[in-house]
């Protein structure tokens, strides 16, 4: 999709699965210009485990399986911290698409101010990632008590959180259906993989397993 529309696609970052594109990754690599940070993923693991940040090849693995992305160096942050969106959309169609947001979700914090990436801070976990799984860990992590307080905890309520800087000034309207129009370009990125799977599962074959399709992306409306 972003080869085809890439105005369009322009918010997903570089990516690279290996091993099978480990070739491409590293033409790109020897032609960057300026030192350039990369993520690296597996491609099988979950809540942060095995990952990890670089700046050379000689950190990545040759057959690893894995997702690399180039890293954003400057991402937007709320006191100093990084943060994501976790959102919770349901897919109860797909040709046509139906499209459910939920209205509520968490935003999470990370632990240590953002810095950007250098390779004294790279290993720097609590600071360059926001997974809940790892920065429970931290001495530091603040845990939010109190449901309706937006102001308080590395995972607040997304909708609480929202109101706040909607009080605040922000215009979260505008933000609000931006991030719609990203969910339903991502779904739409994958929706013939997903039309196929859920023809598969076609309740009139009970020879198939049943498939419910819950998407978790970044940001309650229906698309």
């Amino acid at each position: 999709m972003k080869q085809s529309f890439p105005q369009s696609y322009n918010f997903f970052p570089l990516t690279w699965l290996l091993p099978n594109e480990l070739t491409n990754f590293k033409n790109y690599f020897k032609k960057k210009t300026g030192s350039k940070t990369f993520i690296v993923k597996l491609r099988n693991a979950c809540q942060g485990k095995g990952m990890y940040l670089t700046k050379s090849l000689d950190n990545i693995h040759k057959y690893e399986s894995c997702v690399i992305q180039k890293y954003i160096r400057k991402p937007l942050l709320l006191n100093d911290l990084k943060f994501d969106l976790r959102l919770y959309v349901l897919v109860t169609g797909c040709d046509p698409l139906r499209i459910f947001l939920h209205d509520d979700g968490l935003v999470r914090f990370s632990i240590e101010k953002y810095k950007i990436p250098k390779s004294k801070n790279l290993k720097h976990i609590n600071m360059h990632l926001t997974n809940f799984s790892i920065n429970k860990k931290s001495d530091k992590f603040e845990n939010s008590l109190d449901p309706e307080d937006a102001t308080v905890g590395h995972k607040r309520s997304w909708k609480v959180f929202l109101k706040k800087l909607k009080d605040d000034g922000l215009p979260m309207d505008l933000v609000m259906k931006r991030i719609e129009h990203l969910i339903v370009k991502t779904i739409c990125s994958i929706q013939p993989e997903l039309k196929h799977y859920y023809n598969s599962a076609h309740i009139s074959d009970y020879s198939n397993s049943m498939l419910t399709v819950l998407l978790r992306v970044r940001g309650d409306r229906k698309g």
